[in-house]
């Protein structure tokens, strides 16, 4: 079970790309720099989907905030 919201089935995909890579990162130079980037990949994509997440969650707050107030 996810834990973290903000995690994407895209994001896993590329989580078990890098877990791939991992098994071959010793055998060439060229696998040591595709992790790297997978690496990369994977940590902008996820402070993306968490920025993304934290602006949705706070527009629902600002929205529900004003409904209450309209009601009162």
């Amino acid at each position: 079970m996810n834990k973290k919201p903000w995690v994407t089935t895209e994001i896993m995909a590329l989580y078990d790309k890098i877990r791939k890579l991992r098994r071959k990162i010793y055998t060439s130079p060229e696998s040591t720099s595709d992790n790297q980037k997978a690496n990369k990949e994977v940590r902008k994509n996820m402070q993306e989907a968490k920025e993304e997440l934290i602006k949705k969650s706070m527009y629902i707050l600002k929205h529900r905030q004003n409904d209450k107030r309209g009601k009162q």
